[in-house]
Protein backbone atom coordinates (compact mmCIF):
# COMPACT_ATOMS: atom_id res chain seq x y z
CA UNK A 1 0.00 0.00 0.00
CA UNK A 2 1.32 3.24 -0.79
CA UNK A 3 2.03 5.96 1.60
CA UNK A 4 -0.98 7.81 -0.28
CA UNK A 5 -3.26 5.14 0.08
CA UNK A 6 -2.72 5.22 3.64
CA UNK A 7 -3.13 8.17 4.27
CA UNK A 8 -6.41 8.76 2.47
CA UNK A 9 -7.48 5.43 4.27
CA UNK A 10 -6.56 7.10 7.29
CA UNK A 11 -8.39 10.47 6.88
CA UNK A 12 -11.40 7.95 6.23
CA UNK A 13 -11.36 6.20 9.10
CA UNK A 14 -10.55 9.48 11.34
CA UNK A 15 -13.69 11.30 9.26
CA UNK A 16 -16.06 8.22 10.05
CA UNK A 17 -14.80 8.67 14.02
CA UNK A 18 -15.33 11.86 14.13
CA UNK A 19 -19.44 11.42 12.79
CA UNK A 20 -20.06 9.19 15.22
CA UNK A 21 -18.89 11.17 18.04
CA UNK A 22 -20.26 14.58 17.04
CA UNK A 23 -23.86 14.26 18.56
CA UNK A 24 -23.95 11.42 21.07
CA UNK A 25 -25.75 12.69 24.09
CA UNK A 26 -26.20 16.53 22.78
CA UNK A 27 -29.55 17.99 22.99
CA UNK A 28 -31.31 18.99 19.78
CA UNK A 29 -30.79 22.31 18.02
CA UNK A 30 -32.57 25.02 20.37
CA UNK A 31 -32.72 23.13 23.63
CA UNK A 32 -31.30 24.27 26.80
CA UNK A 33 -31.26 23.08 30.10
CA UNK A 34 -33.02 25.51 32.54
CA UNK A 35 -33.76 25.53 36.33
CA UNK A 36 -37.14 26.44 37.22
CA UNK A 37 -37.42 29.32 39.80
CA UNK A 38 -41.22 30.20 40.32
CA UNK A 39 -44.38 28.36 39.11
CA UNK A 40 -47.50 29.92 39.04
CA UNK A 41 -50.58 31.24 36.68
CA UNK A 42 -49.91 35.09 37.28
CA UNK A 43 -46.25 35.63 37.41
CA UNK A 44 -44.80 39.22 37.01
CA UNK A 45 -42.14 39.63 34.08
CA UNK A 46 -38.68 38.32 35.10
CA UNK A 47 -35.61 40.53 35.08
CA UNK A 48 -33.43 40.27 32.44
CA UNK A 49 -36.02 38.60 30.24
CA UNK A 50 -34.64 36.57 27.49
CA UNK A 51 -38.50 36.73 26.71
CA UNK A 52 -41.82 36.08 27.93
CA UNK A 53 -43.62 32.92 26.07
CA UNK A 54 -47.23 33.89 27.62
CA UNK A 55 -47.26 36.75 24.41
CA UNK A 56 -46.56 34.08 21.77
CA UNK A 57 -48.85 31.45 23.11
CA UNK A 58 -51.69 29.25 21.15
CA UNK A 59 -53.96 29.57 24.03
CA UNK A 60 -54.39 32.00 27.19
CA UNK A 61 -54.66 29.11 29.05
CA UNK A 62 -51.55 26.98 30.75
CA UNK A 63 -49.47 26.33 33.48
CA UNK A 64 -45.68 28.58 33.14
CA UNK A 65 -43.06 28.90 34.88
CA UNK A 66 -39.94 31.29 35.51
CA UNK A 67 -36.81 29.36 35.11
CA UNK A 68 -32.96 30.57 34.83
CA UNK A 69 -30.93 29.48 32.10
CA UNK A 70 -27.21 30.43 31.17
CA UNK A 71 -26.51 31.12 27.26
CA UNK A 72 -22.95 32.63 26.33
CA UNK A 73 -21.62 32.94 29.42
CA UNK A 74 -25.02 35.53 30.30
CA UNK A 75 -27.86 34.14 32.88
CA UNK A 76 -31.35 34.75 31.63
CA UNK A 77 -34.45 34.22 32.89
CA UNK A 78 -37.38 33.28 30.70
CA UNK A 79 -41.04 32.34 31.76
CA UNK A 80 -41.88 28.88 29.62
CA UNK A 81 -45.10 26.85 29.28
CA UNK A 82 -45.46 23.56 31.12
CA UNK A 83 -46.60 20.29 29.46
CA UNK A 84 -50.20 19.75 31.47
CA UNK A 85 -48.85 16.73 33.07
CA UNK A 86 -46.88 16.60 35.80
CA UNK A 87 -45.39 18.14 39.26
CA UNK A 88 -42.88 21.23 38.77
CA UNK A 89 -41.30 23.45 41.36
CA UNK A 90 -38.42 25.82 42.10
CA UNK A 91 -35.73 23.88 42.01
CA UNK A 92 -36.53 21.19 38.85
CA UNK A 93 -34.77 20.78 35.77
CA UNK A 94 -36.44 21.45 32.59
CA UNK A 95 -35.13 21.96 28.63
CA UNK A 96 -36.82 25.09 27.03
CA UNK A 97 -36.56 25.57 23.22
CA UNK A 98 -34.93 28.91 22.46
CA UNK A 99 -36.10 29.00 18.74
CA UNK A 100 -39.94 28.31 19.69
CA UNK A 101 -41.75 29.34 22.47
CA UNK A 102 -44.86 27.96 21.41
CA UNK A 103 -43.22 24.50 22.97
CA UNK A 104 -43.93 23.56 26.29
CA UNK A 105 -40.52 22.83 28.86
CA UNK A 106 -39.47 19.50 28.96
CA UNK A 107 -38.58 17.10 32.39
CA UNK A 108 -34.75 16.60 32.83
CA UNK A 109 -34.35 12.59 34.54
CA UNK A 110 -33.04 13.03 37.80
Amino acid sequence: MTLRARLVAGLGVLAALAGCAGTNGAPPQGWVAATITRVGDDLPPPPFAAEDCRRSAPDAGGRYAEVVLHEHHTRLHRIVRLPGEGAFGPGDRVQVNLDDCALPAVPLPG
